[in-house]
């Protein structure tokens, strides 16, 4: 979207960051005097290393915090995302993930720094992915009635978590999951709904 190019065209995909063949937009509207923003919480796809931050003066992807200094080491990474650790706090969330009101923030801070001049922001969100995990008061919305869920067999990497066997799943547990996933959705509309309020 940032090029107006095909993939084949840019070179990028899943694997291969965008690299500088083309233009993109961010660069072209900062060269005509655009304060240009970036703030994501997709560090998967999203991040700088993917070659999404050219053109951007502020790209704010990965944040100093506790739970990213953890990430960052493997060991540490490992027992974080361990089943016991998990079982044993009740914390079942990627360690240091940003959340919408997160990326909001950031944005709206950057934002009203000067707010008399054109800007261009990218927003990323990544609330809609596994492990999903409404909040209050969205929590609960859909999934009333439905099983618990298993969030002991969540499986994590190193920034994204899921399911580890959708088909070990009863049909109640999968309606379960997508009542999660929902719920997430709803959430995160409500929190696009305060940004543009």
């Amino acid at each position: 979207m940032f090029t107006g190019l095909w993939p084949f065209q840019h070179g990028a995909d899943w694997r291969a960051p965008l690299d500088r063949r083309a233009p993109v937009l961010s660069e072209v509207l900062a060269a005509r005097g655009y304060r240009t923003g970036g703030f994501v919480a997709n560090l998967v796809y999203a991040s700088s290393e993917h070659g999404l931050d050219r053109g951007f003066q502020v790209y704010r992807d990965y944040r100093r915090s506790p739970g990213a200094i953890l990430r960052s080491a493997s060991l540490a990474e490992r027992a974080l995302t361990a089943t016991f650790f998990r079982h044993r706090t009740g914390f079942y969330d990627i360690v240091g993930r940003k959340s919408a009101p997160d990326v909001n923030k950031e944005f709206l801070a950057w934002q009203r720094q000067s707010p008399d001049r054109p800007w261009f922001a990218f927003l990323n969100y990544y609330d809609a992915h596994e492990p999903y995990l409404p909040r209050p008061p969205f929590a609960g919305r859909y999934s009333a009635g439905l099983p618990t869920r298993r969030l002991g067999e969540l499986r994590f990497w190193s920034v994204e978590g899921g399911i580890g066997d959708w088909s070990r799943l009863t049909p109640d547990e999968a309606s379960a999951e997508q009542a999660a996933y929902e719920e997430v959705i709803t959430s995160l509309d409500a929190e696009v709904g305060r940004l543009l309020q």
